[in-house]
Order: C-alpha cells, then structure tokens, then sequence
C-alpha cells in the first residue's frame, strides 16, 4: 500500500510550480528571507498537486495540513513528515453536514445543494455524500494553540465554508501574517474583502482563483 501512495504522490516529481496559478512562487519571493515559517492549510488536497505550500514546505518550513479525505492524509504523512497532518473537516459547530467528493478531488468539501447543482451542472460528476461531523474551528484553533504563535501564511479553501471559517476564527486575536482564501462570486469576495479590511488586512496578491490578504 505505502509503494503504492508514494507513485501516486510522484507524479509529477519536479516542478517549479505547484499551484494552479503560480500563487506559490509569489510567496517564495514574498516570504525570500523566512527559512522556517509555519503555515496552516486547510482544505489542503495533496502534498504535492494543486498545492500552494510544497515549495515553503521544501525551503525549511512546517505546519499543518486539513482534510477529509484518508488518502490525501495518507500521501501527507509519507512526505510531508515535519507536518502535522489532520483527517477532518473544520465547520463552525460541530452539528453533522453535508460532505460531498467529486470526480475532481480538489472541489471536495461541505455544500448545500444549490452549490453542488451548480457543479454539477459545469460537468463534475459527485462521486458520494456522507454526513460526517466536523471539528468546530475554535476547538481546533485552541487544541493547537494557534492564538500563541506567528502564522506566516494560513491558507483556507472549504468549498462553500470559507467566510463563515473566517468569521468564527477569531482572527483579532492571532498573528497572521498572510491570508490566502479561495474566490467565490464577485458579492461573496467583496463581502470577505469588508471583513478583513476591518482587522486592517488588505489584499496583497490575487490570481484567478485566490486572494492573498496582507495585515497592515
């Protein structure tokens, strides 16, 4: 089993980039002279696919990946050892939800059925819905004490979950240096824009599917 997650993982063994929109070679040149950041990823997909914190993880840096699905958990734990890496999903109770996998693993997450439609209706196939029961975000923040260290970058993409995410952190109260989330419509990104814009974050980057957010 081992020898065969280590040939999924590799393929594709050397990139220079491997994120979708070369988001990680921004923040290679943002963060040039932090050799040992922490990141916290959630909804992070796989170690090495899709993934905007392998080339800071290949540099010297460490923290911890998020996901619901064993398998990716499994890939991070063979090579992203210096990680904690974590096999569930971060809600803002812990009231079971709607946990839906798609043909394309990078879109699996909690929706609603409108949004799962909409999907559909763009070609990806759901594979299974499950309801499962998530670990509230402020539980998971204070079990990991991240209101006591520096984030250099957390990064979240739940589908569908991303604002609530934000809005139950409590991000007044921690040290995060860069905000990387997902894109959604034009009202919902404005609408995170606001928010953050009132705990002085402000974008700093953006690409066709994320915003980064810099605190002033």
């Amino acid at each position: 089993m081992k020898d065969f997650l280590k040939k999924i993982a590799y393929l594709g063994i050397i990139r220079k980039t491997y994120s979708q929109d070369k988001e990680d070679l921004f923040l290679m040149d943002y963060f040039n002279k932090t050799d040992s950041g922490f990141y916290v990823d959630i909804g992070c997909h796989h170690p090495k696919r899709f993934s905007n914190t392998y080339l800071l993880y290949k540099k010297g840096w460490n923290g911890i990946n998020i996901d619901a699905n064993k398998l990716t958990i499994s890939l991070f734990n063979i090579f992203r050892a210096r990680d904690k890496n974590y096999c569930f999903v971060l809600s803002t109770s812990s009231k079971l939800v709607e946990f839906y996998e798609f043909s394309e693993s990078a879109l699996n997450g909690i929706l609603n059925s409108r949004e799962a439609l909409k999907l559909e209706q763009l070609g990806y196939v759901i594979k299974k819905k499950r309801k499962i029961r998530p670990i509230p975000v402020k539980e998971f923040i204070s079990k990991n004490k991240l209101k006591n260290r520096k984030i250099n970058l957390l990064k979240i993409d739940i589908e569908g979950m991303d604002f609530e995410i934000v809005k139950n952190m409590e991000i007044s109260e921690m040290d995060i240096d860069v905000l990387m989330i997902e894109k959604s419509d034009d009202v919902n990104n404005s609408r995170m824009e606001n928010y953050l814009k009132s705990f002085s974050y402000s974008v700093l980057h953006e690409t066709k599917r994320n915003l980064l957010f810099k605190k002033n």
